[in-house]
């Protein structure tokens, strides 16, 4: 370091970045309602941010499973995405459930969802050239055009076009 009045200080840094360190985001994920017998995925990020490279792989336990990037070496600063799928097997939640990423330290990230069965399902379906999207609790169509409800329930649903569509 230099200072204007000419004063010279020498600095010197020990230690380093660990050889590799993981990083996981989000915290968490809820899968909602899953209808039983059918299937939810929902994706997490594993991130190197040491300095060596990251070897690991991530578990889960039932009713949840590891779908795709269960086994990951990652290169330090780079990402790797790890999909996790609840599959219900009966009505209920499921609890908070673990899944366990190893390498760099490990950790751990919560996971969470409720198997439903359906006394009604309500299943919308847009038509025409435009796009948009319908929206009401549980549905978000585009990506999830379905929901369980149970008798009597009060259902407001919400299109919103999209810009330049009717």
């Amino acid at each position: 370091l230099s200072f204007p009045d000419s004063d010279n200080v020498t600095v010197t840094v020990s230690g380093s970045l660990p050889a590799t360190k993981i990083d996981v985001t989000p915290s968490e994920r809820n899968f909602g309602n899953v209808f039983v017998g059918e299937s939810e995925d929902r994706t997490f990020t594993v991130k190197n941010v040491g300095s060596g490279t990251l070897s690991g792989s991530a578990s889960a336990s039932s009713p949840f499973s590891i779908v795709s990037g269960s086994s990951y070496n990652i290169a330090a600063g780079d990402s790797h995405t790890v999909t996790v799928r609840f599959s219900p097997t009966a009505a209920g939640s499921s609890g908070n459930v673990n899944v366990t990423f190893g390498g760099g330290g490990g950790t751990t990230k919560t996971v969470r969802g409720t198997g439903v069965t359906a006394n009604f399902i309500l299943t919308v379906s847009k038509s025409g050239s435009g796009s948009g999207t319908v929206t009401a609790t549980g549905i978000s169509c585009g990506s999830d055009c379905k929901q369980a409800y149970s008798s009597g329930s009060s259902v407001t649903l919400t299109a919103s076009a999209a810009s330049a569509s009717v």
